[in-house]
């Protein structure tokens, strides 16, 4: 594939410098949209620069872009884009946002970038085309020499996921803690293991998955495609798998993969577990 990963990690780089000014400077303007989620000035400038740059890059290949108005996709590939995933962390001063580019071919995620340009020191990871992931640490403290530091200081990661004893759990700040508890005792049968639960914003929970720190990710409520499609490309080839919850005699189970292009670019509750 003409597509050279090395470019786009340097415009999601650029890109989390604009977001890292907007959020230390405080000089957004928040809006609602017609949704009622939030937006700001922040999203919209780092949507129109990644949509530019990528536009340039790949002029072939069509861009949705959750800031941009959605066209149909006739073509079998296309990019899907997050400017800034976790707006309301965004907005709130935390650092658990992130820039998500995916590539998608036949309804399925082929690449993803994961940009946190402050979460945990700064942290970036993709996967490439030979089924090979990437990550960056502590980004901020080598800013000044950026384009060295990407060049010579990727971990690649090894696809044997840890096996940990006490089971470990990401999911969203908003998840009900009764409903987690319920999945994790009864549906996951860990009534009888110690198990511990680390609630995130945006796909930076992505990054507990990536170092192989956690087994779980579970994800209760309907996500919207280009919060995810980026991370599930990396996680895939780290020996996790992405399925479906769905809710049946009030048990959940996880049925068929998550697949991208919907209509509407909703998905559904699911569940990442390690295969094996």
């Amino acid at each position: 594939m003409n597509i050279k990963i090395t470019n786009i990690v340097k415009i999601a780089f650029e890109a989390g410098e604009i977001m890292k000014d907007f959020f230390y400077e405080k000089n957004f303007i928040k809006s609602k949209k017609d949704d009622s989620s939030d937006v700001t000035s922040a999203d919209l400038k780092v949507s129109e620069f990644i949509y530019s740059q990528l536009s340039n890059l790949s002029p072939n290949i069509p861009i949705i872009c959750e800031e941009r108005k959605k066209t149909k996709i006739t073509s079998d590939i296309f990019f899907l884009i997050d400017p800034i995933d976790g707006t309301s962390s965004f907005i709130k001063g935390r650092n658990e946002f992130s820039v998500n580019i995916a590539l998608i071919k036949n309804n399925k995620p082929i690449f993803g970038l994961i940009y946190a340009p402050i979460f945990q020191g700064g942290k970036l990871a993709y996967n490439d085309f030979d089924n090979n992931v990437f990550l960056y640490k502590n980004i901020i403290e080598n800013a000044a020499n950026i384009d060295k530091f990407l060049k010579e200081d990727a971990l690649s990661i090894l696809k044997n996921p840890k096996n940990n004893n006490i089971k470990k759990i990401i999911t969203s700040r908003r998840t009900d803690d009764n409903q987690i508890n319920k999945l994790i005792k009864q549906d996951l049968k860990l009534a009888d293991h110690d198990f511990e639960i680390a609630k995130l914003s945006s796909a930076a929970k992505f990054f507990y998955l990536i170092e192989q720190n956690y087994d779980y990710y579970i994800h209760l409520n309907p996500t919207m495609s280009w919060d995810i499609a980026a991370g599930q490309a990396i996680i895939e080839q780290l020996n996790y798998k992405v399925n479906i919850l769905q809710l049946n005699n009030n048990d959940h189970i996880a049925k068929k993969y998550l697949s991208y292009n919907n209509k509407d670019y909703f998905n559904p509750p699911f569940i990442i577990t390690k295969n094996g």
